[in-house]
């Protein structure tokens, strides 16, 4: 049982993670934090850093609940 819980987690995740990442682009949250990072300095390097804790923030915030479940489901399936 425990198994079916990770698989099913599993097999749900990758296209929840690709769905993400497409809604992102498609809404211009990505066009918008570049766009932040930006105006918050002119430094190119630091841009980067900038643009990337704002995504792993979103991306973070995104997946939380589907990180919750799969915690959830291993817990209380470990009987047999």
């Amino acid at each position: 049982m425990l198994f079916r819980g990770r698989l099913l987690a599993a097999a749900v995740g990758f296209p929840v993670d690709c769905n993400r990442d497409v809604a992102a682009a498609a809404v211009r949250w990505s066009a918008g934090m570049r766009n932040l990072a930006e105006s918050l300095t002119r430094f190119r390097p630091l841009q980067t850093v900038l643009y990337w804790i704002q995504f792993i923030i979103v991306v973070s915030l995104l997946t939380f609940p589907l990180t919750v479940y799969e915690g959830y489901s291993a817990s209380t399936s470990t009987a047999f």
